[in-house]
C-alpha cells in the first residue's frame, strides 16, 4: 500500500518521532492532497498529530481552491489553517510580483518556503509534497547555472536554525506515481492551474527528465543521488532575521525587505 510505504520511508529517515506535531502544506494539487492522505494515515497509526496549512495567493481561482482544500481537510478530520496574502500584505500576490519585478514562479516558491516555515515554527515537523521530479529538476537547474551550494537544503530531512524539522516524504516518488495513486483514490485536484506555471525555469528540464526516464529507467533517482553527492554545503550557516526570526543570511531576511517595499507603495 502506498501510504504504508511512505510511512516506512518517513520512519527510516527519522522524519518524526512519537509525540511530534506535524504541519503539512496543502496547496490543492494532486501531490499535496496525497500528502494529506499520508498525514491522516500516520496519525491513525502513530503517536503524532497533524495539521494543514493552505496559502491563498489571491490569484484567479484561489477562492475555489481554498474552498476545495477546506472540504478536503474537513473530510479527513484534520485542522486547516489558511493564510491569505491580500489580508496580510494589503495586495494580492500577483500585484506583489509585478511591483517587485520578480519572476512570479520563483517568488511563489520563495514565499511558500518562508510561510510554511514561519507558521511551522511552533510545530516539530513541517512536511512538503515535493516529489522526485521537483527535486531533481531544481538541482539540475542550479547545477547548470553554477550554483553548487544547494544540496544541504534539498535532502529528505533538514534541521533548521529555528528548531523545526523540514521533511519531504515523496523524495523518491516520481510525479506520475503520485498522479496514479491520486487517481486510484478518486482525488481530482481543482482544475485551476497556476497562471505562472509556464514561467518556471525548470519546466523544460522536467520534460527532459521524463524523456530520459523512458529511455533509461531509474535515470531520475540515479541523477538525484549523484547531484546530492557532488553538491557542496553553503559557505555560511544562516542567522535569524532580526524582525521575524526566520533563517536569513543578513540581519533582515529578503521577505521582510520585500514587505518594506510593498508597504511604501500601498500605504
Amino acid at each position: 500500500m502506498f501510504e504504508e510505504k511512505i510511512r516506512m520511508f518517513m520512519r527510516s529517515q527519522h522524519m518524526y518521532k512519537p509525540g511530534d506535531k506535524i504541519l503539512a502544506g496543502i496547496s490543492g494539487g494532486k501531490d499535496s492532497l496525497m500528502l494529506g492522505l499520508v498525514m491522516k494515515y500516520i496519525v491513525e497509526r502513530d503517536d503524532v498529530e497533524a495539521e494543514f496549512l493552505h496559502i491563498n495567493f489571491g490569484q484567479p481561482g484561489s477562492e475555489l481552491v481554498e474552498a476545495y482544500v477546506k472540504r478536503f481537510s474537513k473530510d479527513l478530520g484534520i485542522k486547516l489553517h489558511v493564510y491569505r496574502f491580500k489580508e496580510d500584505w494589503g495586495v494580492g500576490f500577483p500585484e506583489i510580483a509585478t511591483v517587485l519585478r520578480k519572476n512570479a514562479c520563483s517568488l511563489c516558491s520563495q514565499m511558500l518556503r518562508y510561510y510554511l516555515l514561519y507558521f511551522g515554527r511552533d510545530y516539530d515537523v513541517v512536511a512538503t509534497a515535493h516529489n522526485l521530479d521537483d527535486i531533481v529538476s531544481f538541482l539540475l537547474y542550479n547545477a547548470a547555472t553554477g550554483n553548487t551550494s544547494y544540496s544541504s537544503s534539498l535532502k529528505p530531512v533538514l534541521d533548521t536554525i529555528i528548531g523545526v524539522k523540514k521533511v519531504k516524504p515523496f523524495y523518491y516518488v516520481p510525479e506520475e506515481r503520485l498522479a496514479d495513486e491520486a487517481k486510484k483514490r478518486g482525488i481530482t485536484p481543482v482544475p485551476t492551474g497556476c497562471p505562472s506555471e509556464d514561467e518556471a525555469p525548470t519546466v523544460r528540464i522536467r520534460r527532459f527528465l521524463k524523456e530520459m526516464e523512458r529511455e533509461v529507467p531509474g535515470f531520475r533517482k540515479n541523477l538525484l543521488r549523484t547531484l546530492i553527492r557532488i553538491g557542496t554545503p553553503t559557505d555560511s550557516a544562516p542567522n535569524k532575521c532580526e524582525r521575524c526570526g526566520m533563517p536569513s543570511y543578513g540581519r533582515i531576511c529578503s521577505v521582510c525587505r520585500m514587505r518594506d517595499r510593498i508597504k511604501k507603495i500601498v500605504s
